[in-house]
């Protein structure tokens, strides 16, 4: 494996995101921090994508509110297993519109490790995720 490709899947990150105008925001800001993210449009659509082969995100930064599967039910999923082995202690970043301390708890509860409240903010949405790809 070269430098560039470990360096591109540590970096690498499937954004969850049923809202076309929030995918387009959050991939705007990733891209000013030179990473271009996958997009699942829901929980289910998360899940297969996280079970492709060759499937390698260094993050996952989950919508709550999406039909077909909530972030929530996809995240208990993971975390059971259900989107491969690799996959059950992924970091996975809440990202929601709800702002109560009862709904950052309920994420943490899913067993989601962070939480962000929509609007993104440009500076503290970066900071997040840097904060979970570059860890040092």
């Amino acid at each position: 494996m070269t430098q560039a490709t470990t360096q591109s899947s540590a970096r690498s990150v499937l954004l969850v995101d049923d809202n076309d105008i929030n995918v387009m925001v959050a991939s705007e800001f990733l891209s000013g921090i030179n990473i271009h993210p996958d997009i699942a449009v829901d929980g289910q659509d998360a899940i297969d994508k996280l079970n492709q082969e060759g499937s390698d995100y260094a993050l996952i930064l989950m919508d709550c509110q999406m039909p077909i599967m909530d972030g929530y039910q996809a995240t208990k999923l993971i975390r059971e297993g259900k989107a491969g082995e690799k996959y059950k202690h992924a970091k996975i970043i809440a990202v929601t519109a709800n702002a109560l301390s009862s709904d950052r708890q309920k994420c943490l509860d899913a067993g989601m490790d962070d939480y962000i409240s929509k609007p993104l903010k440009v500076g503290s949405f970066t900071e997040l995720v840097n904060s979970y790809l570059d860890p040092e």
